[in-house]
């Protein structure tokens, strides 16, 4: 299942409503959380579980800040349903696309489109189709060792916090391969304990069957 859930709305936060979290924080957190709720009881072992996020959830754009901490909750989500979806051998990542070119940021302006496209290193937006073929690839049986991760497609878009000085962005860098590799590691030992749990299961169902 691939969950796509998104309103951006611009607005700094003097200007806030409860209205306007209201409508991001209810389409992009609320809506995928029930949306996957529901369907939980149709999906077994194998199943798996693609929340599209957004780059934005580490940038700090401004005037975007609820929007980028919908999609933090959307990431935070994921990592908290491997753990407990694990068991059931069910998997949950997110797929994090930078500036695509969609409906929604058709809305904006040409200028804002052309800002967005030059800080990108291949010079374009991305199209839907790329973003799709990496949802597809972490619902399929090809990523079947991934678990709580968050796939960024966004060809190397800077990050807030690797911008500015060289020395700034090297720290930056090394901050995040670090983060990955604790982040790997808890997501091997997630699997491990799946399996060890599974594995249980199958000794109980034979040794019952035993017993019959």
């Amino acid at each position: 299942m691939v969950i796509n859930a998104g309103l951006s709305e611009f607005s700094r936060i003097e200007d806030v409503t409860e209205g306007f979290f209201d409508r991001q924080i209810g389409l992009n957190v609320r809506a995928l959380l029930f949306a996957v709720q529901s369907v939980l009881p149709l999906m077994g072992p194998g199943s798996t579980i693609v929340l599209v996020g957004s780059i934005a959830a580490e940038l700090g754009t401004e005037g975007y800040g609820v929007y980028g901490a919908s999609k933090a909750a959307v990431r935070s989500l994921a990592r908290t349903w491997t753990t407990e979806l694990a068991p059931r051998g069910i998997r949950v990542n997110v797929v994090s696309p930078g500036p695509t070119d969609t409906a929604m940021v058709a809305s904006v302006s040409d200028d804002v489109r052309a800002t967005l496209a030059d800080k990108i290193p291949l010079g374009r937006l991305g199209r839907p189709g790329e973003i799709a073929a990496a949802a597809l690839f972490l619902a399929s049986d090809e990523s079947s060792f991934i678990a709580g991760a968050d796939l960024p497609v966004d060809v190397g878009s800077p990050r807030s916090d690797e911008s500015g000085t060289d020395e700034r962005a090297a720290v930056a860098r090394r901050r995040r391969v670090r983060l990955d590799l604790r982040l790997s590691e808890v997501h091997f030992g997630w699997i491990r304990t799946a399996d060890r749990l599974r594995d249980e299961a199958l000794r109980r169902q034979r040794s019952a069957k035993l017993l019959q």
